[in-house]
């Protein structure tokens, strides 16, 4: 374990400078660690959170929201870790874990007290699914009517959001994220698959689906595309031919809405 801990010290980060390692980040900043100390336990949550602290300097609300999600990673990583027992471990390092924990969950009820009254939609998402602020969901609502919603992620809030209360706009939105999205963009298609469903569009939930399995075999089994296929008014053939040209047009950045009809 202390192998591996030592090891992670010296990873570099690959955010803002790919030759700054964490072991630099800390002595240079000591602040953005010293609640997350080293203790051999949940290393990857540990570094994400100093990687997402060091980013977070230009006080982006995005790097912010990453601070948050990364620290609620490590908080829920290192309360499992003082749940193990381990009679082999001295009583020293139990201490330093259960210390460790401790801190870093003062710092994340302090990090999400400091969101109280931020109106970025970043913030307000977390704030409303995170702390079930209603009032920070009608701020994040709010910065959807003023356009404020022009980033992939925070598209993707808004699709989590209506997916539930409006699955055609969840829709619009995830489609709208598709050409930005790293390709194969396969959660997507997926969650593409699932709202065209829910819709009883299945020759779209059929194209989805065809997509994931043209990439991701094993996520789509030929018994789902199967029944998919034998709800839609198309023959396969067609459906995988134009599943083969959307495919196309994802990998070149140029799909439309347009390209799903039929």
């Amino acid at each position: 374990m202390r192998v591996i801990a030592l090891a992670a010290l010296l990873l570099p980060l690959t955010g803002c400078d790919t030759r700054v390692t964490l072991q630099e980040v800390c002595e240079g900043n000591p602040q953005m660690c010293a609640d997350v100390p080293l203790t051999g336990w949940c290393v990857k949550e540990r570094s994400q959170v100093i990687w997402t602290r060091y980013e977070h300097q230009d006080s982006d609300r995005h790097t912010l929201y990453n601070e948050l999600i990364a620290l609620e990673n490590y908080v829920k990583c290192m309360e499992k870790a003082t749940m193990i027992e381990n009679r082999v471990v001295a009583k020293e390092r139990e201490t330093a874990r259960i210390e460790s924990y401790l801190a870093s969950q003062k710092s994340l009820n302090k990090l999400q007290n400091s969101t109280a009254g931020d109106v970025s939609p970043y913030v307000t998402f977390y704030r409303w699914t995170r702390l079930n602020d209603t009032q920070a969901l009608g701020q994040f609502l709010e910065s959807e009517r003023r356009g404020e919603l022009d980033t992939v992620v925070l598209k993707q809030f808004a699709a989590t959001y209506y997916s539930r209360i409006n699955p055609e706009k969840a829709v619009d939105y995830l489609l709208d994220t598709l050409n930005e999205l790293p390709y194969p963009a396969i959660d997507t298609y997926l969650q593409l698959s699932k709202e065209y469903l829910n819709l009883d569009r299945p020759t779209q939930a059929y194209l989805f689906a065809k997509l994931v399995s043209r990439h991701e075999p094993k996520l789509v089994n030929e018994q789902r595309l199967r029944l998919l296929a034998s709800s839609t008014k198309v023959d396969r053939h067609s459906l995988d031919k134009r599943a083969e040209q959307i495919d196309e047009l994802l990998e070149a950045g140029r799909f439309t809405p347009e390209n799903l009809k039929l």
